[in-house]
């Protein structure tokens, strides 16, 4: 199920990745795609396939092949050395198919069906050796004899059997022309059960042939065979007959065969044709003959070639060359032979690909493309029913997700600080004769109603607007019993975590004494926060979705505080302490929309125990005027480090669990500056501007606030 041009010279060099080798039985009965239906409800993506190291000078990696069921890539990828290594690639996880530290190239080309048999050649000291991996073997050379140079292309679906090329004896002279000796370019089938390799007969006596693919059954060899003339595309049966497929049109020339169905009836590869400059892409089968496969623009198209087909040959993957374009162009031509440019990983998609392989339903396609930077990088791509679409870089995308994820920490605490911010809602209630008294002397008032609007600024991503009511009663002269009703909006979004809905706030308390009088005040209050949230994952990092979910959110706190009031002169200072309790919860939710990979979180809750110190300074500016300075510290004396965890179908993220992000601050200062002007009668306004630090963000939250109290 898969071909690549062989004499293709690469097209990029450098790609940035480290991935750590892990054993072949590790890594072959995982799969990349978990549900193959689910990623074809949305746009078509495309992941990228790393080195094995990104410090050397020269990194490139190439996807050259695929087992028939999607689940195990194979090709070749650079080492620290900058060496070509046979790889495997399942489950987000790039595997080292020969011995660590092997200064020799290799390539792994080709895959069974479930991908438990890859095959492809190292090289030693005389040349490419073909060559077998299985999860109980590892790497074994196939036996084609010590002096004959060989190479494995592919693998029946069932494992049995494996297609090459034997190259030459070491002895005679290399083969020169297409009518070279029959001890070169011999096209061979190698057996597992027996250990045996029969080669194939030529299309003329002494005439070279080159194995480039086989069927499922291991029945039918596909390839290029010397006719006498030129160099053709075959078919043949192992075993049995040899046919030339010919040319396109016949018109004069080479062909040649890169791919064969799983079923065996279809070829593809490439072909000269009439009044065409350089050789265009194929498929062939008894009914029709060799046709042409049109590219996708097929009036500036150079070259085109077809490199595999699907288990029954409608889909058929390959590149394309254009006179518009600087390189070769992945495409997927499908049943009725129209063309889909797979695209590449570049912004303004203007680089190259080359597709290797496909799957057997015809939705996976793999290669390598280019990226921004230039470097080459293998690609799995995966088909969708709606057509165009995003190209997903696998690594960004596994980066992007955990970093949403341990966000989603950092984001619970924006709804942590609404319900703090309740929690410290309260009104001082007029006490007669009292300095700062807003009622007539002497006369106390036991009801008292303030509305106020506030809203908080934090640079690194918040924004809250709230508008709440406060009321409170005195219960006696030194007590008062009061509550908190607020609607609000936040709008959030960190590096990897954004947040957006309205919530509900409310909150009550009971107070003792008078904070606005010399002596001891008290205060112990309990608030609840609810809010239906949007949460949408950032596409900070290239190549990304913006997978959205909405979710329920609430959080519950109650607090403790003392203070003690000194006079100094006409100022009232106050120290104070304060002991909360805050538990935040997010339901479980699963993102929706068009995203190929939609994440599914479980239910998340974070808690945290906050001590906090104090001074609140008022300072009588006139008769009618208070301003209040209020500015301390807060910690943590306990903060829950609960896992963020869940699913998704993302290879190598089935399910995942990730920290938060370490704390900005562990100790967050804060600070308030209020004017109070009292307009008599029992009615005064309040103004206030404040800044405050929070444990996940650098730079500090601004936060304003406009009140109207009303004492009765």
């Amino acid at each position: 199920m898969k071909k690549t041009l062989k004499d293709r010279a690469p097209e990029s060099s450098t790609l940035s990745f480290t991935v750590k080798a892990l054993p072949i039985a590790a890594i072959l009965g995982l799969t990349i795609v978990a549900n193959t239906s689910q990623a074809q409800t949305a746009m078509p993506t495309m992941e990228v396939i790393p080195t094995f190291d990104d410090s050397a000078f020269f990194t490139q990696s190439d996807a050259l092949g695929i087992s028939g069921d999607g689940s195990v890539v194979v090709g070749a990828a650079t080492d620290a050395a900058a060496g070509r290594i046979a790889f495997s690639f399942a489950g987000g996880t790039l595997t080292n198919l020969v011995p660590l530290g092997s200064a020799n190239p290799s390539a792994a080309l080709g895959a069974s069906f479930d991908g438990s048999v890859i095959a492809g050649y190292q090289f030693n000291s005389m040349g490419p050796i073909a060559t077998y991996w299985t999860q109980a073997t590892g790497a074994v050379a196939i036996p084609t004899g010590p002096t004959i140079y060989s190479r494995a292309e592919d693998v029946s679906g069932d494992g049995t059997r494996i297609v090459g090329t034997l190259f030459g004896d070491g002895v005679s002279p290399p083969p020169v022309g297409p009518t070279a000796p029959a001890a070169y370019d011999r096209a061979f089938v190698w057996t597992h059960a027996t250990n045996t390799i029969v080669t194939l007969t030529g299309l003329i006596p002494g005439g070279a042939t080159l194995g480039n693919d086989i069927s499922n059954d291991g029945a039918i060899v596909v390839g290029r065979a010397d006719n006498g003339t030129a160099n053709h595309a075959f078919r043949a049966v192992v075993g049995g007959a040899i046919s030339d497929l010919g040319t396109i049109g016949g018109a004069a020339g080479s062909s040649e065969a890169n791919g064969v169905s799983g079923d065996g009836l279809v070829v593809v590869g490439q072909s000269v044709a009439p009044a065409a400059t350089g050789q265009r892409a194929f498929r062939w089968s008894a009914g029709t003959a060799m046709v042409q496969l049109n590219s996708t623009d097929e009036a500036n198209v150079t070259f085109s070639l077809a490199n595999a087909a699907s288990e029954d040959g409608s889909y058929v993957a390959g590149a394309a060359r254009y006179s518009t374009t600087p390189g070769y162009r992945a495409i997927r031509w499908d049943g009725a032979g129209v063309a889909t440019d797979l695209g590449d990983f570049t912004t303004n998609n203007d680089g190259t690909s080359f597709a290797s392989g496909i799957s057997a339903d015809g939705s996976i396609v793999v290669g390598n493309a280019s990226n921004d930077a230039g470097n080459i990088r293998g690609f799995i791509w995966r088909d969708a029913v709606q057509p165009g679409g995003t190209m997903l870089d696998h690594i960004n995308t596994l980066t992007q997700v955990a970093n949403n994820a341990a966000e989603q920490a950092a984001g619970a605490l924006y709804l942590d600080k609404i319900v703090q911010f309740t929690l410290g809602q309260s009104l001082e209630l007029p006490v007669g004769g009292a300095d700062g008294d807003r009622s007539k002397a002497g006369i106390g008032r036991p009801y008292s109603l303030r509305i106020a609007a506030g809203a908080a600024n934090n640079p690194d991503g918040n924004n809250t607007a709230v508008a709440g009511l406060t009321a409170a009663m005195a219960l006696n002269d030194n007590m008062s019993f009061g509550g908190h009703l607020g609607l609000g909006k936040d709008d959030g979004d960190l590096a990897g975590f954004g947040i957006d809905g309205t919530f509900q706030t409310f909150g009550a308390y009971l107070q003792g004494g008078h904070p606005s009088t010399e002596g001891l005040n008290w205060k112990v209050a309990a608030a609840q926060t609810s809010a239906q949230v949007e949460i949408t994952r950032s596409t900070a990092l290239a190549n990304t979705e913006r997978g959205t979910g909405t979710t329920d959110m609430s959080a519950r706190a109650a607090s403790v505080e003392m203070g003690y009031a000194m006079r100094r002169g006409s100022a009232l200072i106050t120290p104070f302490m304060r002991v909360a309790r805050s538990s935040v919860q997010r339901d479980g939710y699963s993102e929706t929309g068009s995203v190929a990979f939609p994440v599914t979180y479980n239910d998340y809750e974070v808690n945290a125990t906050l001590a906090t110190l104090g001074t609140d300074v008022r300072l009588p500016v006139s008769d009618a005027g208070v301003v209040r300075l209020t500015a301390g510290v807060e910690w943590d004396l306990s903060r829950s480090t609960d896992a963020v965890t869940g699913t998704s179908a993302i290879p190598g993220m089935t399910s995942f669990a990730i920290a938060a992000p370490t704390l900005e601050h562990e100790e967050r200062l804060f600070a308030e500056a209020r004017y109070t002007h009292s307009l008599g009668n029992g009615r005064s306004y309040d103004l206030g501007v404040g800044l405050q630090q929070t444990a996940y963000a650098e730079k500090p939250s601004l936060t304003a606030s406009i009140g109207y109290q009303m004492d009765f």
